[in-house]
């Protein structure tokens, strides 16, 4: 029996944090072999956060206002992306990625298509609750 309460303290904090009701969280995900940094804002295009992603990693924003357009730019400190992939242009431009509506995640890619540094929103919206009998959701 202790077995199983220890296995499922363990699981417990892998659950999705879920923002609280009238805002929404935004997961980047690097999937370059090179650290990228991003300028995000929710609502005003000219009012940005500054965020360095690691190398193929992730990264929360959490509790922001939702119902409000979602920008972002990014870009690396140069072309050389550990010798793995060249990129002709190492910024994006500032990128409209829809309405982040209230109480859901957004995954937001960085990541290259034609030796273009790319940053894009996932179409659908997180799973992020629970499932009726509180067991993870399984992708």
């Amino acid at each position: 029996m202790i077995l199983k309460k220890n296995f499922f303290s363990e699981i417990q904090p892998t659950y999705a944090v879920i923002p609280a009701d009238g805002f929404v969280q935004l997961n980047f995900i690097n999937t370059l072999p090179c650290n990228v940094d991003v300028e995000y804002s929710v609502g005003e295009k000219n009012s940005t956060e500054p965020i360095t992603i690691n190398a193929q990693s992730y990264h929360f924003e959490q509790n922001l206002e939702a119902n409000k357009t979602i920008y972002a730019r990014a870009s690396l400190k140069n072309g050389n992306c550990t010798d793995f992939i060249q990129f002709e242009d190492t910024n994006t431009e500032t990128v409209q990625l829809g309405i982040g509506y209230g109480t859901l995640g957004y995954s937001i890619l960085i990541t290259e298509r034609e030796s273009k540094l790319v940053i894009t929103r996932i179409k659908n919206e997180e799973q992020l609750e629970k499932s009726d009998s509180g067991d993870p959701y399984v992708a």
